[in-house]
């Protein structure tokens, strides 16, 4: 069966070791199918690898640790796992980066109940999975604004990753850019400060966007849930903590109004992206540095603000962004 995740499908090598036995790929491989092997390990495993398109000792040391976590064993010749990405790994791997790549559901409820923190001065809404309608229910206005921008914040998201790594892969492949491509590559070069003139060293700098915009969207709290969107008295747009989704996102009176739908909605990516750890581009946290400090791809990357402007300006008709897309704090 052919390979059906977006990173894997269609990628020669891989649907081949895949098939074939011969067609194994081993420690000292290269190519940009080992780069798509590194990408799917930090997805799924947070391996931490370069993205490199060498088959090294990170990489090895992963695809063991991939492979004995998940007790994959070709029992006829074998006792114990190896390094190789063969049918099973790959087939495997496939598999866990497809479930990541689907789209969450779109339909929500907005749960009303009692606040409890003292800054809390309206109720809390928490956004979680309904079975049972898509309507948004016991809540009102508010709540609504913030279940509408949560489900535009991830629609958004997974369409600028798919062009993301469209691009990506078109420049691996040496393939002529289309114009559609080539309009994306820009905005990336401005968000994500890449040199225009070298498409090639901007791939690990494409790959890393991707890479945070999946944690982005995947983002749960430590119990698997959505995280919770509170409706708060504050001057601020909203507030997150970084690394701490449990905290949830708190909403303040400027992200009701007069914020427009983009801006709620760009938002909570930008606070998304602080809770998977992304900081102000250098700055700490709480810091937030100037967006004409930011001079490298490694600061645009740690930027909450880069990362958000980055999707909105490729999702947003016209590429116009709401002012507060910058950030919540």
């Amino acid at each position: 069966m052919a390979l059906q995740s977006q990173l894997f499908r269609n990628d020669p090598k891989l649907e081949a070791a895949a098939t074939s036995d011969p067609a194994h790929i081993l420690p000292g491989a290269t190519g940009p199918h080992v780069t798509k092997i590194q990408q799917a390990l930090n997805q799924i495993d947070g391996a931490k690898i370069d993205f490199d398109g060498v088959y090294g000792n990170q990489t090895a040391t992963a695809v063991l640790a991939f492979k004995r976590k998940r007790n994959i064993i070709n029992r006829n010749f074998q006792t114990q796992p190896d390094n190789i990405v063969g049918k099973m790994t790959i087939t495997a791997l496939d598999k866990e980066v497809l479930a990541q790549e689907q789209p969450l559901p779109d339909r929500r409820t907005c749960i009303l109940f009692q606040a409890t923190p003292v800054d809390v001065a309206a109720p809390t809404f928490r956004l979680g999975i309904t079975q049972t309608s898509g309507d948004i229910v016991g809540a009102g206005n508010d709540a609504d604004k913030m279940a509408a921008a949560f489900r535009a914040s991830r629609a958004t998201l997974r369409s600028a990753r798919d062009k993301l790594f469209d691009l990506a892969n078109a420049i691996r492949d040496k393939k002529q850019l289309t114009p559609g491509l080539t309009r994306i590559f820009n905005i990336a070069a401005k968000w994500l400060n890449l040199d225009p003139s070298n498409k090639d060293a901007a791939v690990p700098h494409l790959d890393k966007a991707s890479e945070l915009m999946l944690r982005n969207i995947n983002l749960k709290t430590s119990t698997g849930t959505d995280v919770q969107l509170t409706r708060v008295s504050a001057n601020f747009h909203a507030q997150s903590t970084t690394n701490s989704p449990d905290l949830g996102l708190r909403c303040g009176t400027p992200f009701f109004s007069p914020d427009g739908p983009n801006c709620r909605r760009d938002v909570v990516t930008h606070e998304f992206f602080h809770m998977v750890g992304v900081a102000h581009g250098g700055g700490g946290l709480n810091d937030p540095t100037i967006r004409s400090a930011i001079t490298t791809p490694a600061q645009a990357l740690n930027s909450a603000d880069n990362l958000a402007q980055l999707v909105a300006e490729l999702e947003t008709p016209g590429g116009k962004t709401d002012a507060c897309a910058r950030g919540g704090e």
